[in-house]
């Protein structure tokens, strides 16, 4: 057996390595798992990222906004159990605000290892579901309109103790509606405040006027790149706002007539952008009345494929849900509402019957299938719940 000391060297290692390391070092031996089991070795825990594997366990559940026939209503699926759903209402879910009383979430903005950024009656908060803690922020100054703005947490992985920034951007249409850039305000948690003005930072090489004052819901590589699918009526690109901060720039990449064309017959809420890999490149997913496709590059060029690879088809998604009725059919096109960079999930789902679907990008299958009854109608309004690796631990039983 081990020395304690020796022990206590590898248990140090193990909780600065990566998923993989830590998993491997739990199945050396039972003294080493047992350490490993023990709740108490958590708060050693600071994990690597692993530069080429998702970790699907890091994704904790999602945040649905719907409404039950009397007013909006916040509830959060918890998937923390492997086998189980628990549907909580946002008292349950969220920390209590200041007064001690629940916090009255009265909107979603934006979701990124394991911090929300919510607005309610009073002021903007940052929230820790699985921490039970908020803090309130500074509202940005002068208010711009936020129907059609975006908001990006980059930082804060593990908690909101740590540095984090809010991103607040805007689409900038000309008189004519050609898209001429991003406008974007910047919040810095270590100065607690705001910048003192939003900044305009031109797109240059987008053509067409803009099909929405809106862009899809943004793909976050590392904390230094944010990339947006942008639909012109003559193009579609892929917008990436590198560097933020004073040397902030934005670029564009146009994509292929052939991924235009199958944009074109989409709504936006029909496409996301995602990734194969934590960091990698963005690729197109795009649903239609019978599967969802994704439009990638070539592993060594920056070439877009010539055709696209299906990812799910109707007859897989009604096959996963075994039944025979409404229920588990697939009707009209599916909604594409996010893409959880940490776990590899993508969510979508069907405006005829309300539920929504897991759909795991590594084994192109999907893993979950909620439903949460008529008495309540999902809005479009969702976000998911990732953990940062800092906070993740797998789970062993000390006796194995």
């Amino acid at each position: 057996m081990a020395t304690p000391l020796l022990v206590d060297l590898i248990l140090e290692i193990a909780a600065r390595s990566d998923p993989a390391t830590l998993v491997r070092c739990a199945a050396a031996c039972k003294d080493l798992r047992r350490h490993i089991a023990d709740p108490g070795f958590r708060r050693r825990l600071r994990l690597r990222r692993s530069d080429d594997r998702f970790v699907p366990s890091l994704l904790r559940g999602h945040l649905v906004v719907g409404n039950s026939g009397v007013h909006d209503e916040l509830r959060f699926f918890d998937t923390t159990s492997p086998y189980a759903t628990k549907l909580l209402s946002a008292a349950a879910c969220f920390p209590r605000g200041p007064d001690s009383e629940p916090l009255p979430v009265g909107e979603l903005l934006a979701s990124r290892d394991g911090i929300l950024l919510v607005r309610t009656a009073d002021d903007l908060r940052v929230c820790s579901h699985t921490a039970g803690r908020s803090q309130a922020i500074a509202i940005p100054h002068p208010p711009e309109p936020n129907s059609d703005a975006h908001y990006v947490l980059l930082g804060g992985g593990g908690g909101i103790d740590r540095p984090f920034r809010v991103l607040k951007v805007r689409l900038v249409l000309d008189q004519s509606g050609n898209v001429s850039g991003l406008r974007i305000t910047v919040f810095l948690s270590e100065q607690n405040k705001w910048g003192t003005c939003s900044t305009k930072v031109p797109a240059p090489g987008i053509h067409g006027r803009s099909r929405s004052s809106r862009l899809t819901n943004p793909l976050v590589v590392g904390d230094d790149a944010v990339h947006w699918l942008c639909l012109t009526d003559t193009a579609s690109y892929i917008l990436t706002l590198h560097a933020v901060g004073a040397a902030a720039q934005v670029t564009s990449t146009r994509l292929p007539a052939r991924i235009y064309g199958a944009c074109r017959e989409a709504q936006l809420h029909h496409m996301v952008l995602a990734s194969m890999s934590p960091g990698g490149r963005p690729v197109v997913l795009v649903a239609d009345s019978d599967r969802i496709s994704m439009w990638a590059q070539h592993e060594h060029s920056a070439r877009w494929k010539e055709r696209p690879e299906t990812v799910v088809d109707k007859e897989a998604v009604e096959r996963y849900t075994q039944t025979g009725g409404l229920m588990g059919r697939w009707i009209g096109v599916p909604q594409l509402e996010w893409f959880a960079e940490r776990s590899g999930v993508v969510l979508f789902r069907f405006i005829s019957f309300g539920g929504w679907f897991w759909l795991d990008l590594r084994s192109m299958e999907v893993v979950r299938w909620f439903h949460p009854g008529f008495s309540w109608i999902p809005t479009s309004i969702s976000f998911p719940c990732e953990i940062d690796l800092a906070s993740w631990a797998p789970t062993f039983r000390k006796s194995l």
